[in-house]
């Protein structure tokens, strides 16, 4: 039997109490019962073993292991303007899974989609559930909405890319940023594309335009791939 992963914000004592969600979930879908192993993660580095002393309205957890694990190498942060529908539920989810730090809905001349409270709690949670599915132990953190000025004027990042098809061949520079990199911020546009104005902020804020693709991509796509992307070149780097 597989062993089972849940999300418990707080690992720090003996036993732990699940969400009521988790104990409906552990007893009627996955037919767990008192002894059983489970695995557990607080969604900030540390991730516990477990026995189930308890499956009733309550599910209990008697922690008998704990790791810290680090996180990834570099930091990843992807600023982009949300899709529609269902398309940015695919993104969220898929970004988690490829190891993002953080998600910025980024606000654009051209963006057609500013998330609401609810929608971000909605995207909080999908970002919980893929980590369950994926394994990691830090939770991809979703931000407010945020200006694209804003986030030219403070970002802190060490390394700041844009994704523009304008910048038609990848540069050496562009590698180099990558391999020393301890942070990264990578923007991708609206589905109407950047502005010649947004284009113009960006570089004289220090961004570098990033082309990682042969096409033109949707934005999902293009936000995924630059992840993967990013992820594909550092992974090396990762702390033992």
């Amino acid at each position: 039997m597989a062993i089972r992963r849940f999300y418990c914000e707080n690992l720090s004592n003996a036993s732990v109490e699940l969400h009521p969600d988790d104990a409906v979930h552990a007893r009627k879908v996955l037919r767990l019962a008192v002894g059983h192993t489970v695995h557990l993660f607080d969604g900030r580095g540390t991730t516990a073993e477990g026995t189930l002393i308890e499956l009733t309205r309550r599910c209990v957890v008697d922690v008998t292991k704990r790791n810290d694990t680090p996180r990834l190498l570099p930091g990843v942060d992807v600023a982009v303007a949300l899709p529609k529908g269902s398309r940015a539920d695919v993104l969220v989810e898929k970004l988690s899974e490829l190891g993002a730090d953080r998600i910025i809905p980024l606000i654009t001349e051209r963006t057609v989609v500013e998330p609401r409270p609810a929608k971000l709690e909605r995207y909080e949670r999908m970002a919980i559930e893929s980590a369950k599915q994926c394994g990691r132990a830090w939770l991809m953190q979703v931000s407010p909405p945020t200006p694209f000025d804003v986030m030219l004027r403070d970002s802190d990042h060490d390394t700041r890319l844009i994704a523009d098809m304008q910048q038609l061949q990848p540069t050496e520079d562009q590698a180099s940023k990558l391999s020393e990199a301890k942070r990264v911020l990578v923007m991708v546009g609206p589905e109407g594309g950047w502005t010649d104005n947004e284009r113009t902020a960006a570089r004289d804020a220090g961004f570098t335009a990033w082309c990682f693709a042969p096409y033109v991509l949707r934005v999902e796509t293009a936000a995924i791939a630059a992840t993967a992307c990013i992820r594909q070149q550092t992974f090396w780097r990762q702390p033992s």
